[in-house]
């Protein structure tokens, strides 16, 4: 819901501290490369102190940090703001993967859980983008985008008393020892590779320098996660992890996370930027997709009582790739209504795609490995998004600078996450084959 709202606010935020473009950027970047640093210490930490404590450190912490994010006086404290948010939620956000899987009983529960935790995202998606511009425009309370703010620490708030009363506490038993050099190492290396990415689209040698830092301090991480996997000495990612299916079902999620993040920005810019369309009227877009995912989570159940989860999974991503198919050829026809038939098939096609290859991917894993898993899984789900984009967008400017087209410019770049989204259909981790 806060990514939503802040691409929202992008414009009223920009206009009010006349930022620049790149001071726009960083503040989805800082959260978003915080995110992806802190993802895999926080899972860790949860399996040490208890996922339920360390989820609702996290979400009171997010709310806190959304309440200095709205009471910014200029833009660097708003990036800094930003930034600390995106440490908070990935505080939050791997205990609840584990929490679905440890908490579910069986694999029909799983599913279940898997599915709810879908629709949750499709609602989030739709309330982000719908009360955050009407918000905006109404000057909610003279707030202006400061209320688009306020509205976290009430989710955070109330997310944490239900998860206190109704969700019992587990952690690893014994607990394991944090892995500082290992959770460093892994910080700044998957940090710096989203760094990277995002900016590509600059200085290609500096983007080129920073991401051959990130591969070496990865390298020396998975050296170090090898030699305590050995050892038994309790390493932030066990080699275990990867002995079975769950290998494949990352580099699916990583590619599959192409078509969540990279067409939305995409599309966003060229609806504005190409086609002359509003910020707002350009957030609208967005319905459509989450419409069809929150609806295609939420009949995913009875689905499953016909065909079994890897049919399923095959025919959400074949539906996703063929949506960006038609949304690529209605793009370039210059009518922005053309894209919303389109936009409602790629939606649904991810509501059945990537809440069961959750469960597929965690559903496997040993309870002890269960918050590792998490943690990766949402650390591939993060940089996939962000290589996504920075391809997709660069393709866009690229072409826009010469002299193609913005309907074509569009069409190449939707291609991107279209190629992404056939490559996780074939990366699938097959039953069948386990």
């Amino acid at each position: 819901m806060s990514a939503f709202s802040v691409m929202v606010a992008a414009p009223s935020i920009q206009s009010e501290f006349d930022a620049s473009a790149a001071q726009i950027s960083a503040i989805i970047s800082g959260y978003a490369v915080a995110y992806a640093a802190a993802l895999i210490p926080g899972s860790r930490l949860g399996d040490i102190v208890g996922r339920r404590r360390m989820f609702a450190f996290g979400m009171l912490a997010f709310g806190a940090t959304a309440c200095l994010s709205a009471a910014a006086t200029n833009i660097w404290w708003l990036i800094a703001a930003r930034t600390l948010q995106g440490f908070a939620a990935a505080a939050a956000f791997p205990q609840v993967l584990t929490i679905i899987r440890l908490q579910a009983g069986d694999e029909q529960a799983r599913a279940r859980g898997f599915a709810a935790f879908g629709v949750a995202l499709g609602v989030s998606g739709i309330t982000g983008q719908v009360l955050s511009g009407a918000m905006i425009d109404t000057d909610f309370a003279g707030l202006g985008w400061r209320g688009i703010f306020l509205v976290n620490p009430l989710v955070a708030v109330a997310a944490c008393l239900i998860v206190w009363r109704e969700i019992p506490e587990t952690r690893v038993s014994p607990a394991p020892r944090l892995d500082g050099p290992g959770a460093l190492l892994s910080a700044l290396g998957f940090g710096l590779l989203l760094v990277a990415a995002l900016s590509a689209s600059g200085d290609l040698t500096t983007a080129g320098g920073v991401a051959l830092a990130a591969l070496i301090l990865l390298a020396i991480f998975a050296h170090r996660q090898v030699r305590l996997s050995r050892d038994d000495s309790h390493p932030l990612v066990p080699v275990t992890l990867f002995q079975s299916r769950f290998g494949w079902a990352l580099a699916a999620a990583g590619l599959f996370h192409t078509t969540v993040v990279a067409f939305p920005l995409t599309m966003a810019v060229f609806l504005q930027a190409g086609l002359g369309q509003s910020a707002w009227t350009a957030g609208l877009f967005g319905l459509p997709v989450t419409i069809a995912f929150l609806c295609a989570s939420s009949l995913s159940e009875r689905v499953l009582r016909v065909w079994p989860p890897y049919r399923v999974m095959i025919c959400g991503g074949a539906l996703t790739a063929l949506g960006l198919a038609a949304c690529a050829g209605a793009g370039f026809s210059g009518t922005p209504a053309l894209l919303i038939g389109p936009l409602l098939v790629v939606g649904w096609g991810q509501g059945w795609f990537l809440p069961l290859l959750l469960n597929a991917a965690l559903s496997g894993l040993r309870p002890t490995l269960a918050g590792a898993g998490s943690g990766m899984l949402a650390t591939m789900q993060q940089l996939g998004g962000g290589f996504g984009a920075a391809a997709a967008n660069g393709v866009y400017f690229h072409l826009i600078q010469g002299s193609s087209t913005a309907g074509l410019a569009f069409v190449l770049a939707t291609f991107i996450p279209t190629i992404a989204a056939v490559c996780a259909i074939a990366l699938l981790p097959n039953p069948a084959e386990a």
